[in-house]
């Protein structure tokens, strides 16, 4: 599991656009795992399974990530269930917690809430 942590965090640090340093921060305990982070993106739409949005790596290349839920604060700022935002690039503040299954079972969800959004 601390390997897929830390490929996680490897990943979304590569997902950042002109090279902008990204935070991070690991916190756990016996049921999960949190990590925060931040990243930037196009918003590129909601729908049943969240809001997605496209990170560019270095490369150029465009990588289509989806998070499952929005704290209250960035819902009182930003509608994006609505179509209006979509093309507008954001630094998106997130975090991802990993929760075992409380049985001691190796099965894991990971839920990706975005806390803060900024317009870029």
């Amino acid at each position: 599991m601390k390997t897929k942590i830390l490929f996680l965090l490897i990943a979304l640090s590569t997902f950042s656009i002109n090279a902008t340093s990204t935070k991070a921060n690991l916190v756990t305990n016996n049921a999960n795992i949190c990590v925060t982070e931040q990243i930037k993106g196009v918003f590129d739409g909601a729908d049943e399974f969240g809001y997605t949005f496209i990170l560019s790596l270095e490369d150029g290349e465009g990588v289509i990530f989806t998070f499952n839920k929005l704290e209250s604060n960035v819902k009182e700022v930003y509608n994006l269930e609505s179509d209006d935002l979509v093309g507008k690039t954001f630094l998106i503040s997130f975090e991802m917690v990993t929760t075992k299954d409380p049985n001691g079972n190796e099965i894991e969800t990971d839920v990706y809430t975005i806390t803060d959004l900024e317009t870029i």
